[in-house]
């Protein structure tokens, strides 16, 4: 269908359907996602970047989204995607979100192999707060990614 054709020359996220760990992309190249490749177009696209490769988003999906013929699998399916519960941010919420998002963009731009994992935790930890998440929730979190 040609009715969104130009979404694809806008900035999105693309990820995959089926995958053993969150791979979601921010792409600002006009890549054209195909098969079983999909994408993401809209606002707040760093956010939700941050937000969909986050710790405590895996942990919901591996929660919920799993199982069956996919073991060890995780199935990110339109339907359900928009029944995560993302909170909309405020300007001053999304901008730290929006920083890191770039520093890990500029690291794998220069290297693709770049370790962003320290990028990623601080990621993580902002993500804890945004939802509130207790001590013990955390653990669980961190407890079930190990």
């Amino acid at each position: 269908n040609c009715a969104y054709l130009d979404e694809f020359e806008k900035p999105k996220i693309i990820f995959s359907e089926i995958v053993s760990e969150p791979q979601f992309y921010y792409d600002e190249e006009n890549y054209y996602p195909e098969a079983t490749v999909f994408f993401i177009s809209g606002e707040k696209l760093k956010y939700l970047t941050a937000l969909l490769n986050s710790k405590a988003v895996t942990f919901l999906f591996k929660s919920f989204y799993m199982g069956g013929e996919l073991v060890g699998k995780i199935r990110y399916k339109k339907a359900f995607l928009e029944n995560v519960p993302i909170p909309y941010p405020t300007d001053e919420q999304e901008q730290p979100f929006i920083e890191k998002v770039n520093q890990i963009l500029a690291l794998k731009k220069a290297d693709p192999k770049a370790n962003t994992s320290q990028l990623e935790n601080e990621i993580d930890q902002m993500v804890y707060a945004l939802y509130g998440l207790t001590d013990e929730e955390i653990g669980i979190i961190e407890d079930s990614m190990k």
